[in-house]
């Protein structure tokens, strides 16, 4: 069987476990769904009805539509950002956003036809479950009409789909831990109860504030009642798509049909009951859809292994998976690399067979040439990025951190130059760590797996791996001074008002803007001075005269070797 055809399979059983995974926890949802209506609803006494289990399956069934084109939208990178500079959009930009995450893609036409298919699905998926949840008892005056059903369900479709791509749901990001799918579902429902807590304890805080009025309290209480409203999306979206879904019902519905009462039923929303029976059925068909989206990131970010350790030719699927198309398969093989460089449980073998080739071409050579590739390309568009110094200097200096600003007042890119070093630092960020804990895993295991000398006398070897963890480290640098030397503008006051009902009510701190440093930037530069640590705490001072030998790829060969020797006395 070819790699292509195990590959295949393999997210064919994945797929089938987010099913089992999502059945589970739709038949948890749906019986708390049920539990929680007025004992005297038609919904509760569904709990003791096979007929009412049976149309519960039926709307799993028909979510398994969303859940089927929610994987084919799903990836490990994020689409490139839009930046259109006459009309001042940045690569963060809503309308940016909203173009390039929800409509363009990568700007081709599968992708495209992925996304509108994914719509489609959300809308089917709605109008089915709010037609199968309602309740068969009671008159046809407290039931809602054919029109407001399926304006309400392709409305609350569509909020889900715009919502969950430009919030980018669908990028993949592989911890570094793997635990067991049961732990870490259980860790996402307790992130969500101490989310929950600490408005709770925010809101009490206000309320024990000495001096605070009936209206400070009654301010407090609604900021904490929108913030609990904003922790659980599923009691957003029913309640945000009501609006739209009775305006657009208005204008839809015939005049002529108002003086029939046959055809006013199809028209009508069946009161304040026929609404409630809505939402509530719109609440389990949102929990049905982001149950499914956080069982696909639980299962498809879970480790891959290759190959098994007794395999005859390890290395042949691991070189095969990272020349694949589909991104999610080049991250798992660069994830499964990562663990064997770093000695995982049962991989020794599988380690020793990339050094086993004397020529190194069917090991050591292609991984360590994909690997450096990502690594070269990241700092050269880093680089490219960040302001050097003006004039004939320039030559001959280093990346210079305080010379010209990284963007405009108000925070956003000033360049597209920019908003693709941005994007290259959050969407590659899990590459970008499998890489470097792969190059310096394998370079340190060399030191005594390598019998026959593949790694220093190759090329790339070790001087090639080590200039590209010192650039890294510098341009990582580089970027978090200027990120944080950027002037900061004074929020407006939507914005701070805004701060004020994210926050529970509580006041913003009255110490000014602070600078705003990316979280990725920060920790990848973790991973890149452990990575680098391991390679001079495994090599020591005989790295300095291989360093000498190498060009630098940011600043001059002084730099990088100044660099080299602080790493060396532990001063990083």
């Amino acid at each position: 069987m070819g790699t292509d055809a195990v590959i295949q399979e393999c997210s064919q059983w994945k797929l089938l476990g987010v099913a089992a995974w999502h059945l589970t926890l739709y038949l948890l949802g749906a019986t708390v769904w049920r539990a929680a209506a007025p004992p005297w609803s038609q919904h509760f006494l569904g709990l003791f009805s096979f007929r009412d289990w049976l149309l519960s399956l039926l709307v799993y069934a028909c979510s398994l539509a969303v859940l089927y084109t929610q994987r084919q939208v799903l990836t490990t990178l994020d689409v490139p950002p839009l930046y259109v500079s006459r009309l001042g959009w940045g690569g963060k930009s809503w309308p940016s956003l909203l173009i390039s995450r929800c409509i363009i893609r990568r700007r081709k036409l599968r992708d495209v036809a992925d996304v509108a298919l994914f719509y489609a699905a959300c809308c089917f998926s709605a109008c089915a479950g709010l037609y199968l949840l309602q309740p068969a008892g009671g008159s046809s005056s407290s039931r809602a009409g054919v029109q407001p059903l399926l304006v309400y369900g392709s409305t609350l479709g569509l909020l889900y789909g715009v919502g969950y791509l430009i919030r980018g749901k669908n990028v993949l990001s592989f911890p570094i831990l793997q635990r067991r799918r049961y732990f870490r579902i259980k860790q996402r429902m307790r992130a969500r109860k101490q989310s929950k807590s600490s408005t709770q304890a925010d809101y009490a805080q206000q309320q024990q504030q000495p001096g605070s009025g009936a209206a400070a309290a009654a301010a407090a209480a609604a900021a904490a009642a929108v913030r609990v409203a904003m922790v659980k999306s599923s009691l957003v979206l029913p309640s945000l798509a009501l609006g739209p879904a009775a305006a657009l019902s208005a204008l839809l519905a015939p005049a002529a049909a108002m003086s029939q009462q046959q055809q006013q039923q199809r028209y009508e929303w069946g009161g304040a009951a026929g609404v409630l029976g809505l939402w509530r059925a719109g609440l389990l068909c949102c929990y049905a859809w982001a149950a499914g989206g956080h069982m696909l990131e639980i299962v498809f970010t879970e480790r891959v292994a290759m190959a098994a350790d007794d395999d005859p030719q390890p290395t042949t699927p691991l070189l095969a998976a990272l020349q694949h198309t589909d991104p999610i398969v080049q991250d798992w093989c660069l994830m499964d690399l990562a663990a064997v460089a770093e000695g995982a449980p049962g991989a020794r073998s599988r380690r020793a067979a990339i050094f086993a080739d004397e020529t190194g071409a069917n090991g050591w050579l292609p991984i360590s040439r994909y690997c450096l590739a990502e690594l070269r390309d990241f700092v050269a568009v880093l680089a490219g990025a960040l302001p050097s110094l003006q004039g004939a200097a320039a030559a001959g200096s280093g990346v210079k951190w305080n010379a010209l600003q990284l963007s405009t007042a108000g925070g956003r890119p000033a360049s597209s130059a920019q908003d693709a070093a941005l994007w290259h630092l959050q969407a590659r960020y899990c590459r970008l760590v499998a890489c470097m804990r792969a190059l310096s895993g394998l370079a340190a295991a060399a030191f005594t797996s390598d019998r026959y000398g593949v790694l220093h006398f190759s090329s790339p070897g070790l001087g090639e791996v080590l200039a590209a963890q010192l650039g890294v480290v510098a341009v990582l640098t580089a970027f978090i001074r200027h990120s944080s030397s950027i002037p900061v503008r004074p929020a407006s006051a939507a914005a701070r008002l805004l701060q004020r009902i994210t926050s529970g009510g509580s006041a913003a701190g009255s110490s000014g803007p602070q600078q705003h440093v990316d979280a990725a930037a920060c920790a990848l530069l973790d991973t890149a001075k452990t990575c680098t640590y391991r390679l001079t705490n495994t090599y020591g001072e005989v790295l300095m005269s291989v360093a000498a030998k190498q060009p630098s790829l940011v600043g001059t060969a002084a730099e990088a070797q100044a660099l080299l020797a602080s790493f060396l006395a532990h001063q990083e």
